[in-house]
């Protein structure tokens, strides 16, 4: 593990490469990882790259983040990708605790609950993402 928090944008925890990683991540619960709307807003108030995104396209990745379980669940960053720098989208991925490799291995997928069926992910667009652990139950 590096112990460099350069490296991990002044984070207290490594963001997870893989799901057993982010599982173990969640447990733990650090503090400086967003876990809820709130913690989101209080990132953006705080964060130059953020506060400067449009407002509408803010309003829609917001409004497309699933949480539960205590982790990510879900998200689309379709317009958000096209505004954000490649480094700012890993720093915003890193405060979910999302590393690039568990987030290259997620995209593509969206939550799906099937009621009476465990919580799936299933193929969607280019620009969304899906943990099936942290989909909300029906």
């Amino acid at each position: 593990m590096v112990n460099d928090k350069t490296v991990h944008f002044g984070l207290s925890f490594v963001p997870a490469e893989s799901k057993e990683e982010y599982d173990a991540l969640v447990k733990r619960k650090p503090a400086d990882m967003i876990t809820d709307v709130s913690n989101l807003k209080t990132l953006k108030a705080g964060n130059n790259f953020l506060s400067e995104i449009d407002h509408g396209i803010w309003s829609k990745f917001e409004e497309s983040l699933i949480f539960h379980n205590g982790g990510l669940g879900g998200f689309h960053y379709g317009e958000l990708i096209e505004k954000l720098p490649f480094k700012q989208f890993e720093e915003l991925l890193a405060n979910f605790g999302i590393g690039l490799k568990l987030f290259c291995d997620r995209r593509r997928q969206v939550c799906f609950i099937d009621p009476g069926f465990p919580n799936s992910c299933k193929p969607a667009r280019d620009t969304d993402y899906c943990f099936e652990s942290y989909c909300p139950d029906c």
